[in-house]
């Protein structure tokens, strides 16, 4: 699965300081999926690395799906598909 496009809505409401939670949408030509992802905050670091490591985080979930398992090196992002 080629990823075109990722969308990510940060969660309000009540979690820990130290994460951050948010609703990443991955978007194919012919997909999307919708994947509740949280990660712990680090200490001095930006908003694009937390955006990162939970686009990380739902591409790890991704890969461990039963559709995916056998080949996960297939879930691939595009060029540009975060901008």
């Amino acid at each position: 699965m080629l990823i075109q496009r990722v969308e990510i809505e940060a969660l309000d409401g009540e979690q820990p300081a130290e994460m951050a939670s948010g609703m990443v949408a991955l978007t194919s030509d012919d997909t999307c999926l919708t994947v509740l992802c949280t990660v712990p905050r680090l200490l001095g670091r930006s908003a694009t690395n937390i955006r990162d490591r939970l686009v990380d985080e739902a591409l790890r979930q991704v890969r461990r799906m039963p559709e995916f398992r056998r080949t996960p090196s297939k879930v691939t992002l595009a060029p540009g598909a975060l901008a």
